[in-house]
């Protein structure tokens, strides 16, 4: 009779502890939703920024790299600081696209991983400054 019990009591653990995995496994909020980095060519930028007047442009280097140079209109927050997220959640609307960039790619993935993690639909300039640098020369 105690095996009864015993094996009824196993049985109503093992029931609340699915119950509960099943709970904690919910959906993502909208929040944690992961929206989709779109990798863009150099030669493809003017035309994407024509398309989207409103488009944020964050260069995500650091402030030397960026005062030896920058693309027009972008702003400076540093992927490679602490701050990083905290300030592009406070200086950019997650209503608005958002171009990143960096020197030649690797820094700005890891920023637009970041930002499309908070919801913001996300450019990442393939090949960086450098790429569109040797673009404008010709």
């Amino acid at each position: 009779m105690n095996y009864k019990r015993v094996i009824a009591a196993l049985f109503v653990v093992s029931a609340l502890a699915v119950a509960a995995l099943f709970v904690g496994c919910k959906s993502s909020s909208p929040q944690e939703t992961v929206q989709t980095i779109t990798n863009v060519e150099v030669s493809q930028l003017d035309k994407l920024l024509e398309a989207n007047p409103n488009m944020q442009i964050v260069d995500v280097r650091t402030k030397a790299e960026y005062d030896a140079g920058f693309i027009s209109g972008a702003i400076l927050i540093d992927v490679t600081q602490n701050y990083f997220l905290e300030r592009a959640l406070k200086v950019l609307d997650p209503k608005k696209p958002v171009l990143v960039y960096c020197r030649s790619g690797g820094r700005s993935l890891r920023a637009a991983k970041m930002l499309s993690a908070k919801n913001f639909t996300i450019y990442n300039l393939n090949g960086g400054y450098t790429a569109y640098v040797a673009y404008k020369k010709g």
